[in-house]
């Protein structure tokens, strides 16, 4: 977050006195399009070339891209991550879905394929933790996730979320990202009774996401 930073005082610095902080963070905290506006602000040079662009949004979106061709999984769960609410992003929303994006187009089943030992099943499971685990401490080396005190939910900065979306509107997957966060959410809510309490409770800002950012989808709508 330390470019967000810079970028932000280089903006204020170069607008004073007519801008403040505050001001800033009242014209940051309008609306998605215009936190996207001051992030692709290019204010000159910080501590880098004059030739490279200082907009924090095409820096993490070079980081994406190099994540998605280094760790494809790591940037799956970096793209499916960024549709939820950023606080207490549960681990069973993320870890070892039942389905996954194909990324020349839509929504596809993991097929098991085939029959297969108990010893077969044992050591895939075991193989797809490890591999969650390893997307995991990808995303986190680079602070674009944090793991709570209670080691079962994830936190992703605002900033990270939206720079996530913006990266996959260019890339054409954001309705598709979007469909699978849907899902995902559906599966996990249970019916509304009261033993169900605590857990429809915990997802309910996530719900509440959802709403905020409507697929064009039919299906995904209902």
């Amino acid at each position: 977050m330390l470019l967000a930073l810079v970028q932000a005082a280089a903006y204020i610095r170069q607008r004073a006195p007519r801008c403040s902080v505050q001001q800033y963070l009242e014209e940051f905290y309008k609306s998605d399009k215009k936190k996207t506006s001051l992030l692709n602000y290019n204010g000159g040079r910080l501590w880098r070339d004059d030739e490279v662009k200082n907009a924090i949004l095409i820096t993490w979106q070079i980081l994406f891209n190099y994540i998605l061709h280094a760790r494809r999984l790591a940037a799956d769960l970096l793209s499916l991550m960024s549709f939820f609410d950023w606080q207490g992003i549960p681990e069973a929303l993320v870890r070892g879905q039942s389905r996954t994006v194909n990324r020349h187009g839509g929504v596809g089943a993991i097929s098991a394929g085939g029959e297969n030992s108990d010893s077969d099943n044992s050591e895939s499971e075991a193989s797809v933790d490890d591999g969650f685990e390893e997307d995991i401490l990808t995303l986190r080396s680079y602070l674009f996730i944090a793991l709570t005190t209670d080691k079962t939910t994830f936190d992703m900065h605002r900033l990270v979320q939206l720079a996530t979306r913006k990266w996959l509107e260019g890339q054409g997957q954001l309705e598709t990202w979007k469909e699978q966060y849907i899902n995902n959410l559906c599966t996990a809510f249970l019916i509304g009774e009261h033993e169900n309490r605590a857990q429809c409770q915990a997802l309910f800002p996530h719900a509440k996401s959802a709403l905020s950012q409507p697929p064009k989808s039919e299906e995904s709508l209902k």
